[in-house]
């Protein structure tokens, strides 16, 4: 598929491979998840990558915007939501065709912008892989421009405090970390680089949705093992307040939530304002095998 109606610079990072649409706003669009890859990796279970489900998502609400509803490729998108994210894939990650079955529901196609929600089962084969739901807009430049503000844009902001350490947010590489211990707040510090093949695949004027959505996933990560020995994400609701500026230093902070499940509120605050805020549930994983999770390193 080409890149560009999944808004990614790389070709590597295409997931999508089609489409078909069997009855109007109904679409079957079909994904193959890369076997190896230098930021996807399995859990110590073995069970895929949780944003592999997230990006798949991503990409099949940005491309069938461009073929079905004559979204031109030029608009901006702006995703607002993610919503009862559940990962149920009970055995290890399988590398054939992934089918995502779409029920869309524009609510907004005017001059200069669409808006739409969207309901996704994942499934491989027979067998499914997990759900989830998913609200954007997209708008013309122009438009986007005058939500955004016209800022003018400083460095970066400075990545101060200590990185943690992969195992203790779930990575493998130090480059994938996006956790600074802060000392002030007793919570963390999102951790930016630009020049992370990934997080940051093509130029954005603000933080991504998807580096939040990992950050909060890792805070969740430190919350759930210190009560879990191993965790699995199985569970993922997240709402975006703002625009999270790359110059102005992000906060997170995550608290357990009372109840029988291992869950999790996250919030991203900045400039004193919440910004983004998360529910994440986890499980403890039944069948560690630590050589499968080591493979991918």
């Amino acid at each position: 598929m080409p890149r560009e109606l999944v808004h990614k610079k790389a070709v590597g990072e295409v997931l999508l491979t089609g489409a078909a649409t069997p009855r109007p706003d109904v679409f079957t669009v079909f994904a193959k998840w890369p076997r190896r890859h230098r930021f996807y990796h399995p859990d110590p279970t073995g069970l895929p990558d949780p944003l592999l489900f997230v990006e798949t998502v991503r990409q099949a609400g940005i491309y069938l915007s461009h073929r079905y509803y004559q979204v031109p490729l030029d608009f901006r998108f702006v995703f607002q939501e993610l919503t009862d994210l559940t990962v149920d894939h009970p055995a290890p990650a399988a590398h054939g065709p992934v089918t995502a079955t779409t029920y869309c529901r524009p609510t907004t196609a005017s001059h200069g912008r669409f808006a739409a929600s969207m309901d996704v089962v994942l499934s491989a084969g027979s067998e499914r892989l997990g759900r989830a739901s998913v609200r954007w807009i997209a708008l013309r430049d122009a438009a986007y421009q005058r939500i955004r503000g016209r800022r003018e844009r400083s460095a970066t902001a400075p990545n101060t405090g200590r990185l943690l350490r992969p195992a203790e947010v779930g990575r493998l590489r130090d480059r994938d970390v996006l956790l600074l211990d802060d000392s002030d707040s007793g919570g963390w510090r999102l951790r930016l680089d630009e020049r992370h093949p990934y997080y940051f695949d093509h130029p954005t004027d603000h933080v991504p949705g998807m580096v939040l959505l990992e950050a909060f996933r890792q805070v969740g990560w430190c919350t759930a093992a210190r009560i879990l020995p191993t965790v699995r994400l199985i569970g993922l609701s997240t709402g975006f307040r703002s625009f999270c500026e790359l110059d102005v230093p992000v906060f997170l902070d995550g608290e357990q939530i009372p109840g029988d499940e291992v869950s999790v509120r996250v919030v991203a605050t900045q400039s004193g304002r919440t910004a983004a805020t998360g529910t994440l549930t986890f499980a403890p994983c039944h069948q560690y095998t630590p050589d499968l999770f080591e493979q991918y390193r």
